[in-house]
């Protein structure tokens, strides 16, 4: 007797094909354009004691002049898509505003206990998370705008500028934003260190490589005596030269502590930091290495000259 097949199971397995093939879709479509869209950058959160000054005449002015050309895809990071200005000289950050949001629903979700439990637990790093960046956002502005290289930083709408600016996503597709309605950061563009160090060394520029290096030091060592320090310290990807002078390029992980102020901190929070840099000084320029240990020394000594006068 033959055996007959059930339409449910048959309408079963036509859904999950279906789910799959969306759920593949979707994963591609991400890959391709790194998840950007204008969802993820709309502003719905609103913090308490957020708020920034409005930019001055001077600055609606600069952004008047840069954002008068169009941006293109540049990079994703935790926090914010990047993009490129025309000329090379700009970059534009809309922060993601998406993982910063409250999930309401979730708070009054029926659930057994021990999920329940595991659920809250993210909700709450989730909260912090996003506490610890605004607050880092807010340090960047307050402390240290000029060592980020900051044209202007907007964490919430202000409503009292409004700034139109073209972009163009990794796929191709362009938007008109008004920055006045996001949380947006309009940075100098930075290089990368390594590599700017690197073509240094390959083309003999060493007096640029170690006039950066001084600036460099100088820099980490102005950021501590301010009291900020930073939890991702990777100068890898979180610093950058601009010309020979060094900006820290991500914002997003700073926190104050009254104790980098002290000497000895600051000797041991830069060579922590630097550790990287020696290393990669090593090998590549044994001048380089040498001079960095010097800039080094110099810190450690300024550092005792303080401690005896006291």
């Amino acid at each position: 007797m033959p055996k007959i097949r059930s339409p449910f199971s048959t309408s079963i397995k036509i859904a999950i094909l279906l789910f799959i093939l969306l759920v593949s879709l979707r994963g591609v479509y991400y890959w391709h354009s790194d998840g950007f869209s204008l969802f993820r950058i709309e502003h719905s959160y609103y913090p308490k004691n957020k708020t920034l000054p409005p930019p001055t005449s001077e600055q609606v002015a600069e952004m008047q002049k840069i954002c008068s050309q169009p941006f293109f895809y540049l990079a994703k990071g935790s926090q914010a898509y990047a993009f490129i200005s025309q000329d090379g000289e700009w970059v534009l950050k809309l922060f993601k505003y998406y993982h910063l949001k409250p999930i309401p629903w979730m708070d009054i979700l029926t659930r057994p206990p021990y999920i329940g439990d595991f659920i809250k637990a993210h909700l709450e790093r989730r909260k912090k998370k996003a506490e610890l960046t605004l607050s880092s956002y807010q340090i960047a502005h307050d402390l240290i705008p000029q060592e980020c290289g900051i044209v202007y930083l907007q964490i919430e709408p202000s409503g009292c500028f409004h700034q139109t600016v073209r972009v163009t996503d990794k796929i191709g597709r362009s938007y008109s934003i008004d920055l006045e309605k996001h949380g947006f950061m309009l940075q100098k563009r930075a290089y990368l260190i390594f590599p700017t160090l690197d073509r240094w060394v390959k083309n003999g520029q060493l007096d640029q490589a170690k006039k950066f290096i001084h600036s460099l030091i100088t820099l980490l060592t102005e950021r501590c005596k301010k009291g900020v320090q930073d939890q991702d310290p990777d100068l890898h990807k979180n610093a950058g030269a601009i010309g020979i002078e060094a900006t820290f390029i991500d914002v997003g992980s700073f926190h104050l502590n009254e104790h980098a102020k002290e000497n000895q901190v600051i000797v041991r929070d830069i060579r922590k930091i630097t550790r990287g840099l020696r290393e990669w000084c090593v090998a590549h320029s044994s001048d380089l290495a040498q001079f960095l240990e010097e800039e080094l020394v110099t810190i450690e000594q300024n550092s005792l000259d303080i401690a005896s006068k006291n």
